[in-house]
């Protein structure tokens, strides 16, 4: 998996039912989206409809939600000019999907300390891993935004805010893949205990991870 160049796309399969489709270039987030949506819609054979509206709560501020075109679901995330669309034919899924910068040292730091604990600072940090400071960067970057993916997948079940700490890291990531697990039940679908696995592929400057619930 790899991203694009300038303004072009990149078309990354997950299944027969779900593709990402990566493209960079400038302009509004809002329009960008709406591009790479109904690029990925054809290439689904799916009739182009408009780009998901974000709901709001009572307040005007986003509800973390979308109103997905009917028959399909997915998830957008941005990095500077990069956009992904994540797009899936049918409903009984709900989505994720997270692009995120690989860190600076300090930023790295910062990640360890705020979406990871220290369980799962251990264990990213293990003599087994063999890693040096980009790697650690790599591998603590892939956790947080497995987070975030995972997060975006969830809300529409769980329909409140949980934090980093509701997802514990339970093994050693790997290129393809991070295994968690649930720390606490954020709903009967998602009881404590209950494993997770999340799909991610790092790129030369980013790492890309994805979710379904």
């Amino acid at each position: 998996m790899r991203l694009p160049a300038r303004n072009a796309t990149e078309l990354h399969w997950l299944s027969e039912e779900t593709l990402i489709m990566a493209g960079h270039g400038g302009g509004p987030r809002a329009i960008r989206s709406g591009v790479l949506l109904e690029e990925a819609q054809r290439h689904l054979g799916l009739r182009p409809l408009p780009a998901p509206h974000r709901k709001v709560d009572a307040t005007g501020r986003p509800a973390g939600m979308r109103d997905w075109p009917a028959g399909q679901s997915g998830s957008f995330s941005h990095w500077g000019d990069y956009t992904l669309c994540l797009l899936h034919r049918g409903t009984g899924l709900h989505w994720g999907v997270d692009l995120e910068e690989i860190p600076d040292a300090q930023t790295t730091q910062e990640i360890l300390s705020i979406a990871l604990d220290q369980n799962e600072r251990d264990l990213l940090s293990q003599t087994r891993c063999g890693i040096g400071s980009e790697g650690l960067a790599r591998r603590a970057v892939s956790v947080f935004s497995a987070k975030e993916s995972f997060y975006k997948a969830a809300y529409p079940k769980v329909g409140t805010f949980f934090g980093f700490d509701a997802l514990r890291l339970a093994a050693s990531p790997t290129p393809t893949h991070l295994q968690f697990t649930v720390v606490r039940s954020l709903t009967t679908s998602l009881p404590a205990g209950k494993p997770v696995s999340i799909g991610c592929r790092a790129t030369a400057r980013a790492v890309i991870s994805w979710c379904s619930l």
